[in-house]
């Protein structure tokens, strides 16, 4: 789907809580879906699949097939999901996996040809959890998870599937430590608390995880507060909010 995005874009987005880097005609060749409120303010290839929870921030990053969740934040120059070489084909070049690749086929006067069955099936989506923050510059491996409540230091290059809540740094990442005990930690994803509103709490609850647990715990068991469900954006959605 081809939405004729336009300089005047961007801002009719933001009044809906969508701030998102369309400000020139879009093809939307694979599945988009995202929550509002969001921010990002570097690319999306939409080309591949990408979903993007709300309250997450990204900076200046690449995003390419890539599922993230909510409340994540993602620092300049972050990379997701380049596809792996295929280190067993005669060659790893562009014009064997690409049917046209920069127009070279049609530069040179051949037909473009369709890139092998095989390639597109090995693209892999990397996956981000929930509340996890992503240094500036760090690459993530096309198909590994992050876990919720992961962070990545910057420059970080993971590799491998990272647990939640674990704290990793380096190149290759390795885990350095965990933000919170075994207990705590599985008291959180229990909870999964990015299914509410932070706005909903007090300001400083956040700052002391005992109380924010505690408080929200009660708060899911009484009913005293509700989901945020505000409902996903897919290009007909954004296509409509910029008419």
């Amino acid at each position: 789907m081809r939405i004729a995005f336009d300089p005047a874009s961007p801002e009719r987005l933001r009044r809906f809580g969508l701030m998102l880097p369309f400000a020139e005609p879009v093809v939307f060749a694979a599945a988009f879906a995202v929550e509002a409120p969001v921010h990002v303010a570097g690319r999306i290839d939409t080309a591949l699949p990408c979903r993007i929870g709300a309250f997450t921030t990204v900076g200046e990053a690449l995003l390419r097939h890539v599922a993230i969740g909510r409340y994540c934040t993602l620092a300049d120059g972050v990379q997701t999901g380049w596809d792996a070489a295929p280190e067993s084909w005669a060659t790893t070049s562009a014009p064997a996996r690409l049917a046209d690749p920069h127009g070279w086929a049609s530069l040179l006067g051949h037909d473009a040809h369709l890139p092998p069955d095989d390639f597109p099936a090995e693209r892999r989506g990397t996956t981000i959890g929930h509340d996890v923050w992503i240094g500036q510059g760090a690459y993530l491996r096309a198909g590994i998870t992050l876990g919720d409540g992961a962070v990545v230091a910057p420059r970080a290059m993971v590799m491998q599937d990272v647990p939640p809540y674990a704290v990793v740094e380096g190149a290759p990442a390795r885990i350095v430590r965990t933000r919170f005990d075994a207990a705590t930690v599985a008291r959180l994803l229990a909870l999964a608390w990015w299914r509410f509103s932070l706005f909903q709490l007090p300001p400083d609850l956040t700052r002391d995880i005992g109380r924010f647990l505690d408080h929200l715990e009660q708060a899911a068991a009484r009913g005293a507060i509700e989901p945020y469900e505000p409902g996903w954006h897919g290009p007909d959605d954004l296509a409509a909010l910029v008419e």
